[in-house]
């Protein structure tokens, strides 16, 4: 080839022309593959701080049940603690109980289930960072503003 002519880059005396940032991070991106996009849930998108605040009250009641209840089944040993619980409890266990319960699974499966798909948008994590957002202490001053009538729990949307 002669002097001069070719393509940029090493034919010339340089070398090759690097990828900028912007378009490294783009061809880095996941390719659509036509299977679900990522939806934010209604809990993000939706709610007020109130309706918040009651469902990550509701969240942690309800997760604290079931520790409860794994608990006294012997599912695991005594020292877990229930933020242990929370960390180690995942998708799939919670799925599997709330998709698929036995004749035997208490009620209230049912509930963290409906929770977790309208408000949640099946996101687990979610759930789970909601019911970290709420403490026993609160839920003192909760029930007292709540027999008093400041507080109304948020009613459980359906879409």
């Amino acid at each position: 080839m002669p002097q001069g002519k070719g393509t940029y880059g090493s034919q010339v005396g340089r070398p090759p022309k690097k990828e900028n940032a912007d378009d490294m991070a783009f061809n880095a991106l996941p390719k659509d593959d036509g299977g679900a996009l990522y939806t934010e849930s209604t809990y993000n998108t939706l709610l007020t701080p109130e309706e918040k605040g009651s469902y990550d009250r509701k969240s942690s009641r309800l997760l604290n049940k079931m520790y409860k209840d794994d608990m006294e089944k012997g599912l695991f040993d005594d020292k877990i603690t229930f933020d242990n619980y929370r960390s180690l409890i995942s998708e799939t266990f919670v799925s599997e109980r709330v998709q698929m319960p036995r004749d035997d699974d208490p009620e209230y499966y049912e509930e963290i289930g409906s929770m977790l798909n309208n408000i949640y948008e099946g996101d687990f994590q979610q759930m789970i960072a909601s019911a970290d957002q709420w403490s026993p202490s609160q839920d003192k001053a909760f029930e007292k503003e709540a027999v008093e009538g400041n507080i109304k729990p948020a009613p459980l949307r359906e879409y």
